[in-house]
């Protein structure tokens, strides 16, 4: 500013001198007239040529004589073209060579300075008196779309008693004639005093004003003042806005050494009001005050606190230079109007070439803090991280502007955490950003080259463009390509990484997606179709708001463990899915729509496993059936509801399993035959599985609760029951008692009456005849009971077969399944026989070892019988001391016995 003004103030007064110079230039025309009036009439041509080149070397100029009439001495008249461009005519009296009183007008339709030449209607008319050594100028008239009046003293080594004065002339106009912007437009007034200018100095005064009612959307005023005393001028300088002064003061200029010096203040009350000028939008207030000086090149030195700390402010040779001491970054955000990202306190340097149109900065950033809500509220939820109190203690600001781009490096970083965008382009014609970033959050990493180009106009749709390509964790590349505005986009995105995430885990998986998103955020349709978990993935639906509408998710042929695994059931059965999801929509509180689920080539314990099944899904309600196929045992599942606010199911299963011997892997021992059933399954905090079978004759209800089996018997086949478990089938009867097996102490409790128990024939039972003489087949036990217990692989129980006739005991017997060892006692009563004793050794070849004292009691009993009668003997057994025989000779016979066996 203090420049356009300074060159306002220096340049004007040559303009107006310069009209006084073709006046001036009058008297030399009139010295001339002499040697003319000595002419022939013949010598006049060769006199206009003369008088032409005359002026033309005395003045510097351009000088054509056009006419002279001199025949009506002493009144004369002439006409000049100066430069081709101003045309003076001059007419009036001159007495006895002595006096002047001449008329003059210069008319013109330009007006050309040093720098340019401007289309102005010039026309000034005046008069020139006095004698010829001493006289007097004076006009007025039309110029630069103002008025012009002057006067002054002519003397012979001095003009004196200067008084000049133009009003509302152009100023625009009048600084393209001094070369300068067309920084102000509006009306300009300048008056010009001095009481001489001449060989012996000069002393005068100039006062500039001008008013414009918009520049730049705002009204101006400036006011100057110059004193001068010969090469020394003194100034001062206000320019003035409603809310807005600039002062220059104390200023003063030597021409001779031309060396200059001012002080300054700025004070700006709003700096909105200066949005256009200075193309950013700021807002409060602005103070600044200083130095200017002036040694062949303008000095300007200048301090502000306006943002907090100190600006210091240095120009020189059209740079600029600012230092920043401890300057808040925020508060500068704020009066730029931005919502401020960090705060912080700067520290560094500013540079600005105005020639060159370059910026350079390098600021150290102090103690950053982000407080930004927007940024920590996404870090929060995206990161779940908390930067509230985070202080980023390593940051930095480098950055280089030339021919409207940015290039730039941001470093917010402390000794954990980094936020950095470095080599960054902002191209201000193209209106772009491309910038590499590489962000670090509580060991979360986004980082790749970032474009992002403003396409739009004002109401336009799509306003910008992005690309972006790099990794996100480090480990996850995304590619993003299209258009985006703050409420719309149309944009492709690919996602390719070697590893699959979840909310539980994360595992090793080979993922290449792309798609599309479409529409306004309120609506946005997103599509994606590619490889994951090992198979193909399709999906498509409409985020609305926080709700997904229309949503069709296809997962065809992919890795069941992974997909499980993921959802964090990795023990689940393994094999190729297919999973078909359809959702009407889906929010945080609603949801509806249907999941269909099918496995093939599965495999559970070395099964093979096939699973279909249907899930409609509305809220909290999961209602679904399914069919299971495990090696061709087959289960069907229906009424299945599940409840995810409880977190409770229900469902309906019937078994169909032809042949349980094809489900050994699965048991971990052989059961044979077909096994049928139907119940229920619930679950709450444990499953609890109900059921009916008349698989094995009967009815078989059994209950699974709290890691426990409880199986009731009614009517059931023994013999089937023994066949299930690939026992010998030598007995049956009708079962009926309970099972209890405990599943986490691998304990299992039989208490079972075997109604009507009946051996059956067999070559075993053949070989127990013609050894004992007792033939089973023959009996049926109607009083029976099977109990025993088993842990450890340890069992211990009793077997009682029982009728009128007599019975089959098998007491305290203990059996290890896995050294397969036997330590039994029996007790037999049949058929006329009894046998009593103890069983053990190996199971496949035990070793018996018989009671003789009681079978030799019992052959005696037998003789007295065939002698004296049952009765008779039952009597006598009857009577004290009447058994005292048979024990001894049964204790003798046994010690006898014993010595052979």
């Amino acid at each position: 500013m203090s420049k356009i003004v300074s060159s306002i103030l220096s340049n004007m007064p040559s303009i107006i001198v310069r009209v006084l110079k073709y006046l001036l230039y009058i008297f030399l025309f009139v010295s001339i007239v002499f040697i003319l009036v000595l002419s022939t009439r013949t010598g006049n041509k060769i006199g206009y040529l003369y008088l032409s080149d005359k002026l033309s070397r005395k003045s510097n100029l351009d000088i054509k004589a056009l006419s002279v009439n001199l025949y009506t001495y002493p009144q004369v008249s002439a006409s000049l073209l100066i430069e081709d461009q101003y045309r003076l005519d001059v007419e009036g009296k001159i007495q006895d060579f002595e006096q002047l009183d001449l008329n003059y007008t210069i008319t013109s339709s330009t007006i050309q300075s040093d720098y340019s030449t401007i289309n102005d209607e010039v026309d000034i008319r005046g008069v020139i008196t006095g004698p010829f050594r001493n006289f007097f100028i004076s006009g007025n008239g039309k110029i630069l779309d103002g008025t012009i009046v002057f006067e002054g003293l002519r003397k012979r080594r001095s003009v004196d008693n200067i008084d000049i004065g133009l009003a509302d002339f152009n100023t625009s106009k009048f600084l393209e004639l001094l070369g300068e912007e067309e920084l102000f437009k509006g009306k300009s007034n300048v008056h010009i005093s001095f009481d001489t200018i001449g060989k012996h100095g000069k002393k005068g005064t100039i006062k500039y004003d001008l008013k414009d009612k918009d520049f730049s959307g705002i009204p101006v005023e400036a006011q100057a003042n110059v004193n001068i005393i010969d090469d020394n001028q003194t100034f001062s300088i206000q320019l003035s806005t409603p809310t807005s002064t600039i002062d220059i003061n104390q200023g003063a200029y030597n021409r001779k050494t031309k060396v200059g010096s001012a002080q300054y203040v700025l004070d700006i009350k709003e700096l909105a009001d200066w949005e256009e000028v200075l193309e950013v939008e700021a807002t409060g207030p602005f103070l600044s005050s200083g130095n200017i000086m002036y040694d062949q090149k303008i000095k300007v030195q200048g301090m502000s606190e306006s943002f907090g700390g100190i600006l210091d402010i240095f120009y020189e040779k059209k740079k600029f230079n600012f230092h920043l001491n401890d300057v808040p970054f925020h508060e500068l955000m704020n009066r730029l109007t931005y919502s401020p990202l960090l705060d912080a306190k700067m520290q560094g340097e500013i540079t600005y070439d105005q020639r060159e149109k370059e910026m350079h900065t390098k600021v150290k950033l102090k103690d950053v803090k982000l407080i930004q809500k927007d940024l920590v509220k996404v870090i929060k939820e995206k990161f779940d991280y908390d930067v509230n109190n985070e202080v980023f203690k390593n940051s930095s600001f480098e950055a280089t502007y030339k021919d409207k781009v940015l290039s730039s490096k941001v470093t917010i970083a402390n000794d954990i955490n980094y936020l950095i965008f470095k080599d960054t382009e902002v191209n201000s014609l193209e209106r772009s950003i491309d910038t590499e970033i590489d962000f670090k959050i509580d060991e979360h990493f986004i980082a790749g080259q970032l474009y992002i180009r403003n396409d739009g106009h004002e109401n336009h749709t799509l306003d910008s463009f992005v690309r972006f390509d790099g990794l996100v964790e480090q480990f996850y590349r995304v590619k993003l390509n299209g258009a985006l505005s703050d409420e719309w986009t149309n944009m492709d995105y690919a996602l390719s990484s070697a590893r699959c995430p979840s909310h539980i885990c994360t595992i090793v998986d080979d993922i290449n997606i792309s798609g599309h998103l479409y529409g306004p955020f309120s609506r946005l349709l997103i599509r994606g179709e590619g490889k994951a978990l090992e198979g193909h993935i399709q999906f498509d639906g409409i985020k609305n708001d926080e709700t997904f509408r229309d949503v069709k998710i296809e997962m065809k042929d992919i890795h069941a463990k992974k997909l499980y695994t993921l959802l964090g059931a990795p023990t689940l059965p393994h094999g190729i899915a297919t999973v078909n999801l359809n959702l009407e929509f889906l929010n945080g509180e609603h949801k509806k729509g249907t999941l269909d689920y099918t496995l093939r080539n599965g495999i559970y314990d070395t099964l093979p496993l096939d699973i279909t099944t249907h899930v409609t899904i509305k809220d909290n309600l999961y209602k679904f059936t399914g069919d299971l196929n495990l090696n061709g045992s087959k289960a069907k599942f229906t009424k299945g509801v599940h409840d995810s606010d409880k977190d409770t199911t229900h469902a309906f299963y019937k078994l169909d399993i032809k042949d349980l011997t094809t489900l050994k892997p699965l048991f971990g021992h052989t059961y044979n035959g077909p096994f049928y059933a139907m119940g229920t399954i619930d679950y709450k905090d444990d499953f609890l599985i109900r059921g009916l079978s008349k698989s094995l004759g009967g009815l078989i209800d059994f209950l699974y609760k709290e890691d426990i089996l409880y199986v009731d018997f009614k009517n059931t086949s023994l013999k089937d029951l023994l066949g299930l478990f690939s026992y010998p089938m030598l007995l049956d009867a009708k079962t009926n008692g309970s099972v209890n097996y405990h599943y986490k102490k691998d304990l299992l409790l039989v208490n079972t009456k075997l109604n009507n128990a009946k051996f059956l024939k067999s070559k075993d039972l053949d070989d127990i005849y013609k050894k004992s003489g007792i033939y089973l087949p023959d009996e049926i036990f109607d009083q029976s009971t099977l109990e025993f217990t088993y842990q450890n692989d340890i069992i211990l129980g009793s077997l009682k077969l029982e009728n009128r006739s007599g019975h089959i005991i098998v007491s305290n017997a203990k059996i290890d399944t896995d050294k397969k060892l036997v330590d039994a006692y029996f007790d037999i009563n049949l058929q006329k026989r009894a046998l009593t004793g103890k069983i053990y050794g190996p199971l496949d070849k035990p070793e018996v070892n018989l009671n003789m004292q009681k079978l030799i009691r019992h052959e005696m009993d037998k003789q007295l019988d065939s002698v004296v009668g049952q009765g008779n003997r039952e009597m006598m057994d009857s009577m004290p001391m009447g058994e005292m025989p048979k024990d001894v000779a049964s204790g003798m016979g046994g010690a006898f016995m014993g010595i052979f066996f």
